[in-house]
C-alpha cells in the first residue's frame, strides 16, 4: 500500500498527467456502475418494490433507478406538480420508526432551513420534499432530493491515475465550503465523507448508458456538492463510538477519545490524498495474513510512519490508547514497520514538483494527529493551496 510510489515515477504516467492537467482533451469518459439491490432484501423491513411508471404520493412518477445502498434505493422521478426532475431516496422500512441521532430526515431539514444565504448552502444536496408510503414490506420514508449527475469517485475512475490538481483544488474548496456550513452553522458532523458522497450537479444520465462524456469545462464550472447524510450526527449527539469506514477513521476514533467536526476534516484529508496520489493513504488490511497485527495496530503503525508520533495529550484522552501504546507514547506493536513520510509519498505522485510543498502542507494541516491542532474547514479554506480557486 505505502510502497507504491515507484509506480508513479513512470515517465509515461508523468506525460499523461501533464496532458490532462493542460486540458488538451475536451472530455472525459466516465464509467457508470449499474445494478440493482439484492432481491433477498425485498422482504418485511427491507426495500420497497418500484418500477418505471409508478407514481408516489400522487406527484412523483418513477423514470428509472439511479442506484441503491444498504439502507435505500434511489430513483429519478418526474415531479408532476412542479414539472421538474428530482431524485427520490426510498429508505428500507426498518428505518421508518428509527428516530435516533442518525435519522437522516431531521439532518436534511436542518441543512435546508438553517441559512439559504450561506456560501456553503449551494454545495449541499438538499431535501425538496418528504413523505411516507405504505408497501408490502412496511412503511418507508421517502426523501425527494436535488438530482445529481455523477460522483467524484466516478470522475476519479475516469481519469484512471490521479486527478489533475486544478480540478482537485476545486473539489476541495467546494467540499470545505459545504463543511463550513454543515459544521459551523448547522452543528452537524457528516461522518462519512467519501468519493461516492461528493456529487457533480447536473441531470443524471439516462438508464441505458454505461458511460457518459463530461466536458472538462463542465468539471471546472459546475458545482460539486456534499450528499448522503444518512450517518450524520448533531455535534451534541456525538460520542466516542466508532464511525466511518475503517481506513478513513481518525486517530481519536481508533483510540476511543471524544470526536467532533475535526473527524470529518481527517476523513477529508485522507480522501484528498487518495485523489492526488492514486492510492489510499492508509490500508488496515496491509499484509494482514503475513504479520501478526490486528487492523487497528496496522492502521496506527501507518499513521505513525506517515505523520509521526501520537501526542501524549490525545493518548491521555483515549479509552483504548493503552491497548496500542506504552506509557512513553510508543507503539506496543508495529513500531518502525512503516517509515514512508507524507512529503515523500506526495513527491512521487507525478504532479509538478513546484506544487508539492504547498499540497503537502495543506494535507498536514488536515491530517494533524491531535484533533485540537487539526485545522477547521474555515482555516483550510484560507490555505495558500486553495487561493484563487472559485467557490
Amino acid at each position: 500500500m505505502l510502497g507504491l510510489g515507484a509506480a508513479f515515477k513512470n515517465p509515461i504516467r508523468r506525460s499523461l498527467l501533464r496532458h490532462l492537467a493542460t486540458r488538451s482533451t475536451t472530455t472525459v469518459t466516465v464509467p457508470l456502475e449499474r445494478g440493482s439491490e439484492p432481491s433477498r432484501r425485498h422482504k418485511p423491513g427491507g426495500y420497497h418494490p418500484l418500477r418505471p411508471g409508478d407514481v408516489l404520493n400522487n406527484r412523483y412518477k418513477v423514470v428509472h433507478q439511479l442506484g441503491w445502498g444498504l439502507y435505500s434505493t434511489v430513483w429519478l422521478v418526474q415531479d408532476i406538480k412542479e414539472k421538474q426532475m428530482s431524485a427520490l431516496k426510498v429508505q428500507i422500512s426498518e428505518l421508518t420508526t428509527y428516530e435516533g441521532p442518525q435519522h437522516e430526515l431531521s439532518k436534511l431539514q436542518i441543512l435546508r432551513d438553517t441559512n439559504p444565504n450561506s456560501p456553503g448552502y449551494r454545495h449541499i444536496c438538499h431535501l425538496r420534499d418528504n413523505f411516507t408510503i405504505e408497501g408490502p414490506h412496511g412503511a418507508h420514508v421517502c426523501l425527494v432530493l436535488d438530482p445529481m449527475r455523477v460522483s467524484v469517485f466516478d470522475i476519479f475512475r475516469a481519469f484512471r491515475i490521479i486527478l489533475p490538481l486544478d480540478l482537485l483544488k476545486r473539489i476541495s474548496k467546494h467540499v470545505l465550503t459545504a463543511l463550513k456550513y454543515v459544521h459551523d452553522e448547522c452543528g452537524i458532523i457528516h461522518t462519512d465523507i467519501k468519493g461516492d458522497n461528493i456529487m457533480l450537479v447536473s441531470m443524471p444520465p439516462k438508464s441505458d448508458k454505461t458511460t457518459i462524456e463530461i466536458g472538462i469545462d463542465e468539471l471546472m464550472t459546475l458545482p460539486f456538492v456534499l450528499s448522503d447524510f444518512g450517518s450524520a450526527v448533531k455535534v451534541e449527539e456525538r460520542s466516542s463510538g466508532l464511525i466511518k469506514p475503517t481506513d478513513l477513521r481518525a486517530p481519536e476514533v481508533i483510540v476511543k477519545a471524544a470526536w467532533d467536526t475535526k473527524a470529518d476534516i481527517w476523513n477529508f484529508g485522507c480522501l484528498i490524498y487518495e485523489f492526488a496520489k492514486g492510492t489510499r493513504l492508509f490500508d488496515s488490511s496491509w499484509r494482514i495474513e503475513d504479520i501478526e497485527m490486528t487492523p487497528p495496530q496496522i492502521h496506527l503503525a501507518q499513521m505513525v510512519g506517515v505523520l509521526g508520533e501520537f501526542p501524549r495529550s490525545l493518548l491521555e484522552r483515549g479509552e483504548r490508547a493503552k491497548n496500542y501504546f506504552d506509557d512513553e507514547g510508543h507503539l506496543l506493536v508495529g513500531s518502525g514497520v512503516h517509515d514512508n513520510r507524507l512529503d515523500k509519498l506526495v513527491a512521487c505522485s507525478g504532479h509538478p514538483l513546484r506544487e508539492i510543498p504547498t499540497l503537502v502542507d495543506f494535507l498536514r494541516k488536515a491530517l494533524s494527529i491531535e484533533p485540537e491542532e487539526r485545522w477547521s474547514s474555515a482555516q483550510l479554506l484560507q490555505h495558500p493551496w486553495l487561493m484563487d480557486v472559485d467557490a
